[in-house]
């Protein structure tokens, strides 16, 4: 993932399906700040950014995003939803990230570090929402728990286990109590190979995964 004057290059090691490389549904692109503060900081000034322009390479290995408000001082997600090689191969990191300290130009950011720019909206009371839960698993508890939730060794530490949220019983993970859960995923587990989200995801991103969890692999569906 690269600066250009407009927006993102991203790069790929093979050809994608050249369809979904240049689908506008293809792309979901957003930026957030972190606040400089001594007892750190969650997500600030989270908002999605319009893609203005979608330019894939003849060959079908790159593609720039052009967006329509290009801004120092924040962190670019883009992620792509569907996207698979020319021969159906799904992503192996579908997530990528851009500090932007500073833009071609030599433009930098000229606001506040420890304020945030916009006023937070007050969450839905629709309450969590599953589905989303579950692409947010998908992108970052996968990897480790596995995309049926088994758990078993992490990828390079096999003496380190994920937690199998398939397993039964009082010992199960799941058979602990929500709040113990969403402290668990904000802050970690410790002595446990479990890191802390709550910096990179929102509560109700920690809601909607938890709510997916119990949905998935929970006793009543087995």
């Amino acid at each position: 993932m690269r600066l250009t004057k407009e927006g993102f290059r991203l790069t790929f090691t093979t050809a994608m399906d050249a369809e979904r490389l240049a689908g506008a549904k293809t792309w979901r692109v957003s930026r957030f700040r972190y606040l400089y503060l001594p007892s750190g900081s969650p997500r600030a000034d989270e908002a999605p950014s319009k893609v203005a322009a979608i330019r894939p390479s003849a060959e079908a290995r790159s593609v720039e995003l052009a967006l329509a408000d290009l801004e120092p001082g924040y962190i670019y997600e883009v992620e792509p939803e569907g996207l698979v090689s020319a021969e159906g191969r799904s992503l192996e990191n579908p997530l990528a990230f851009y500090t932007l300290n500073r833009l071609l130009d030599g433009r930098g950011f000229t606001g506040p570090m420890s304020e945030p720019l916009l006023i937070a909206k007050a969450e839905s009371g629709d309450g969590p929402d599953p589905e989303a839960g579950r692409q947010v698993y998908a992108t970052f508890c996968g990897t480790c728990h596995q995309p049926d939730g088994s758990g078993g060794g992490l990828p390079g530490a096999q003496q380190l286990a994920a937690a199998n949220f398939r397993q039964r019983g009082p010992d199960g993970p799941l058979a602990k109590p929500d709040e113990v859960l969403l402290k668990i995923i904000t802050e970690g587990a410790e002595e446990k190979p479990m890191p802390p989200f709550g910096g990179v995801l929102q509560p109700g991103q920690i809601r909607d995964v938890l709510a997916y969890l119990r949905a998935a692999f929970g006793e009543e569906n087995p």
